[in-house]
């Protein structure tokens, strides 16, 4: 997923022009200018949507690109972006409470998550882009979730940026743990539990519940699959 707070096809390489600039002439969005004190957003782009879940935590990796990268680093055009799930940023710098943004990730603010592309050195348009960031975030114990991705112009409406979502990466992230080796009496057996409850299943014995019994000596897997994210885990049975 693209959004852009100017044309999406201006991003599209090589690096050929500094200043690309799609005026959309819409509005701006007052929760991420309220990320950014003292600044007007303009030329907002938001998708937004309701979403259950059987975990406690999603997963999402994305990149922010913008042609105001960098002669205006530091100015009063600080194009910014956020992803608010369940009103709060989780957008932000990793291990900090700072929102992502031109003036907050750049050459000389937090550098280890920006790469510099003004000799076009990487084919995208973007004069800079962070590296990919990615985290895992907290659920809060609400059956229905809310996620509004937003990106804007700050400032003015010219000069484009962009944030990539990347592909399936809006996931729920899957620990599977079948526990240690078992050890069996003959005329034992034992349960072995994949957890995850409400995921898809499939077992090395072609069994697709959550649980099997086995009886029986040998080598066991199972993986374990929700929204194109699937993990898995093996145990001995001796």
């Amino acid at each position: 997923i693209i959004l852009s707070s100017g044309f999406i096809n201006n991003v599209v390489g090589p690096n050929s022009v500094g200043n690309v600039t799609g005026d959309l002439g819409l509005p701006g969005d007052p929760d991420l200018t309220a990320l950014i004190p003292g600044y007007t957003t303009n030329d907002a782009t938001i998708l937004a949507f309701d979403f259950s879940l059987p975990a406690d935590s999603i997963y999402i990796e994305f990149i922010f690109g913008s042609d105001e990268y960098n002669e205006w680093v530091g100015s009063a055009y600080n194009d910014v972006f956020a992803f608010f799930l369940d009103g709060s940023n989780i957008a932000l710098i990793p291990g900090t409470s700072t929102p992502v943004s031109i003036n907050n990730v750049n050459n000389g603010s937090n550098p280890a998550y920006f790469q510099d592309n003004t000799t076009g050195t990487y084919n995208i348009e973007s004069d800079g882009f962070t590296t990919t960031i990615a985290g895992t975030f907290a659920l809060n114990g609400n059956p229905t979730h809310h996620i509004k991705l937003a990106i804007a112009d700050a400032g003015d409406h010219i000069l484009d940026s962009w944030v990539f979502i990347r592909a399936s990466s809006f996931s729920i992230p899957i620990e599977v743990d079948l526990g240690p080796d078992v050890d069996l009496c003959d005329g034992e057996s034992v349960v072995l539990d994949a957890g995850n409850p409400g995921y898809e299943f499939l077992w090395s014995t072609g069994e697709t519940s959550q649980t099997i019994t086995v009886d029986t000596e040998g080598e066991y897997w199972v993986e374990v699959s929700y929204l194109g994210n699937t993990e898995s885990d093996t145990v001995y049975v001796n």
